[in-house]
């Protein structure tokens, strides 16, 4: 054929036997933290549990459950734990005798309530680590549901999230440090915050740099509002809430 086109004699019409050549799905890295949440999100069990934490914020009480295979749907398995009635205490106390791929609690809806974690969440999260009760420490997900809001923490970098737990909650005094370092020194919690000044004031205290505080190794995921996506956020040099993509 003159003119340098292609000759196409022998080829058989487009639809008459070509089929497009589909890229492999990309492979799961369970070192990604998007990975793994949206991993979670493709199963039955988490977004039923996510919803499940959701609807029991009417309680007066939170309620939790720990997580066994939580990206392995045919060996998948969940313990209910429940809070006290009525009590003054807003906790539930997810206590882990075996380890475990994930925790999630809510916060119920009393006026004293975080719409985001708790210094003593943070704290739990650092002694499931140090009792040895979780599996994999780049696959674990902590995520705590409230009325309006959802958040799933993720540990990126172990390394630091290692060198955030034995410098902050190896002793009460460091963790006494550790809650002014949150409440006070950054004002999370504060009565009249609205939901973006205790986003931010939660971001801007773990993302805060100094001894024991380098990044802490946590990356934190936002929910839409019916829990069908979660973005990882971060607070910028401007004090604004952004994006924040998996490497």
């Amino acid at each position: 054929m003159i003119g340098g086109g292609v000759e196409t004699g022998n080829c058989p019409p487009l639809g008459t036997g070509w089929e497009p050549i589909e890229d492999d799905p990309p492979l799961f890295d369970p070192n990604n933290p998007c990975n793994v949440v949206d991993s979670l999100l493709k199963t039955t069990a988490f977004p039923v549990l996510l919803h499940k934490l959701r609807d029991s914020t009417i309680n007066n009480y939170e309620i939790g459950y720990s997580q066994v295979n939580a990206l392995n749907p045919a060996n998948y398995s969940e313990t209910y734990y429940t809070g006290q009635f009525n009590s003054e205490t807003l906790s539930v106390d997810v206590i882990l005798n075996y380890a475990t791929d994930g925790v999630a609690h809510n916060h119920n809806n009393s006026p004293d309530r975080l719409h985001n974690f708790s210094a003593e969440d943070i704290y739990k999260l650092a002694y499931y680590w140090s009792i040895g009760k979780i599996n994999n420490l780049s696959t674990f997900s902590y995520t705590v549901v409230t009325d309006s809001t959802s958040y799933i923490l993720m540990i990126d970098d172990p390394n630091a999230f290692i060198n955030f737990a034995q410098s902050w909650f190896d002793s009460e005094k460091h963790f006494e440090a550790f809650k002014i370092h949150l409440y006070e020194n950054h004002k999370y919690g504060k009565t009249g915050n609205t939901l973006a000044q205790d986003e931010k004031n939660f971001l801007s205290a773990v993302q805060a740099q100094g001894p024991g505080l380098n990044g802490c190794g946590l990356k934190l995921f936002k929910a839409n509002q019916n829990m069908t996506t979660f973005t990882p956020v971060k607070m910028n040099s401007n004090g604004q809430i952004v994006e924040n993509p998996c490497n």
